[in-house]
């Protein structure tokens, strides 16, 4: 198993759901999440525009074929924003 698949495990193993939108829903941002990391919420604003529920990550359908890859950048951004860093 591969690094980027593993983004996928440990987002299950948390009880994230990995969901697919209309890219019309989500087409200024690609990617979006709103999760609870080691007792922290953590979600970019682009969550609260879009109405993203806690312990759901949302994908273009025009990622399906890239899921591994924006999975991986997605958990790696999200434990970067649990370490304290802002969204920029």
């Amino acid at each position: 198993m591969n690094r980027r698949t593993e983004a996928r495990r440990e987002m299950e193993e948390r009880g994230w759901t990995i969901r697919y939108v209309p890219h019309e829903i989500i087409r200024d941002h690609m990617a979006c999440y709103r999760v609870t990391f080691d007792g922290q919420e953590i979600y970019p604003p682009a969550a609260e525009k879009l109405g993203i529920p806690n312990g759901e990550v949302w994908l273009s359908t025009r990622l399906k074929r890239y899921e591994d890859f924006v999975l991986f950048h997605e958990l790696a951004e999200i434990k970067y924003r649990a370490a304290g860093h802002n969204v920029r």
